[in-house]
């Protein structure tokens, strides 16, 4: 139904219609990686890792290697494929429930801001207090304090769209259409 209702943002869809599509895409997801593997194989990735001592010292440098199993350019080119669907389904299902679909956007909008708004304010903090000596510190702590409070505010409104992704139809017609038969 996800992919025939593929820009349907009107009408409504079933908890069903909704779960059935996301088992679907794990699925196809979870296949995909196993044959990106099997094709291309593990990627080995090596990362520079800098030790410091508590006075913040440089006492060492070495390179980490760690094999890692992503899903590649199949599961990249399916997600893209299935992105549309994957929206109007939730926009619709949120309909189901008698909410307006732009509240599925609060995450990502919150996500957005989570990533731009430290940066914004580690600047205007350098602007204002760059004859500070330990500015430096300041500015980390006040950019990690900000990021780990937007990161749960978006983790919070992420698992509100979950639940309301998950509460039952209303079962009666509402502003988006009719009851769907039998839910």
């Amino acid at each position: 139904m996800a992919f025939k209702n593929y820009f349907d943002f009107k009408t409504r869809a079933s908890r069903p219609e909704l779960w059935w599509f996301v088992l679907f895409c794990v699925l196809v997801n979870l296949g995909l990686a196993a044959l990106n593997v099997l094709i291309f194989g593990p990627q080995n990735v090596v990362e520079t890792v800098s030790v410091f001592a508590p006075n913040g010292e440089h006492l060492d440098t070495y390179n980490a290697h760690k094999i890692v199993y992503n899903g590649g350019w199949f599961a990249s080119a399916f997600q893209l494929f299935v992105f549309v669907p994957s929206v109007s389904l939730a926009w619709r299902r949120m309909h189901d429930t008698g909410r307006k679909g732009w509240l599925l956007l609060i995450p990502v909008l919150l996500f957005a801001f989570a990533t731009i708004a430290p940066i914004l304010v580690a600047l205007g903090i350098a602007e204002t207090i760059s004859l500070l000596s330990s500015f430096n510190t300041v500015l980390v702590l006040v950019h990690k304090s900000l990021s780990y409070l937007l990161m749960l505010l978006n983790m919070g409104c992420l698992f509100l769209v979950a639940i309301w992704l998950s509460l039952p139809s209303q079962q009666f017609s509402n502003k988006w259409g009719p009851q769907i038969p039998g839910t």
